[in-house]
């Protein structure tokens, strides 16, 4: 994961959820994601 960019691991992350809720991306308007760098 270490080579993997949030914005990768993240879009991955959505398309997974919304396969397995059976939604199509066009079915969704908007989705909230964060990202935190541990200092």
């Amino acid at each position: 994961m270490k080579t993997v960019s949030a914005v990768e691991f993240g879009t991955t992350a959505i398309r997974g959820a919304l396969e397995r809720a059976g939604l199509a991306p066009e079915e969704v308007d908007e989705i909230l994601i964060g990202n935190v760098l541990q200092a």
